[in-house]
């Protein structure tokens, strides 16, 4: 189903991005080693010294960045998989409700209790704003 085709995709770019970070840091700590196998046998002038340990910086910066990336981007990706997952959610109660005809449909979840379809009849926003904005008007008056 889209649930799981979805997530499938979603934890499959999940590990490929882990791989990819995860081979980065391999390369970065085997630089890290090689630098400093060098360093300690003497190998290197001073000015190799620094110039390796800024690459190293450098690289290092460049690692936690790209870590930092991918984090934002896998976020983002699960949170537009979420919005696909609830708008073909709504979509299909809409049609279904098309031969049902509830005046309702609520959304059982404990963690929502969002109303997925309710008959425009008992919708209220428009009650509920005029009231607020009229009851904001009224009160920031009387601060004058």
């Amino acid at each position: 189903d889209l649930y799981h085709d979805l997530r499938t995709e979603f934890e499959k770019k999940g590990s490929e991005m882990e791989r990819s970070l995860t081979a980065d840091a391999r390369s970065f700590q085997k630089a890290v080693e090689d630098y400093q196998e060098k360093a300690s046998k003497g190998l290197l002038t001073r000015s190799q010294v620094a110039e390796t340990e800024q690459r190293l910086t450098d690289r290092q910066k460049n690692l936690e960045q790209k870590s930092q990336q991918m984090r934002q981007e896998l976020a983002e990706e699960e949170s537009v998989m979420m919005r696909q997952i609830t708008e073909a959610v709504l979509e299909y109660v809409n049609r279904y409700n098309e031969t049902a005809k509830y005046s309702l449909i609520l959304n059982t979840s404990s963690v929502n209790t969002t109303v997925l379809y309710g008959h425009p009849g008992m919708d209220i926003t428009g009650v509920l704003i005029s009231g607020l904005n009229e009851e904001y008007i009224q009160k920031r008056a009387t601060n004058k």
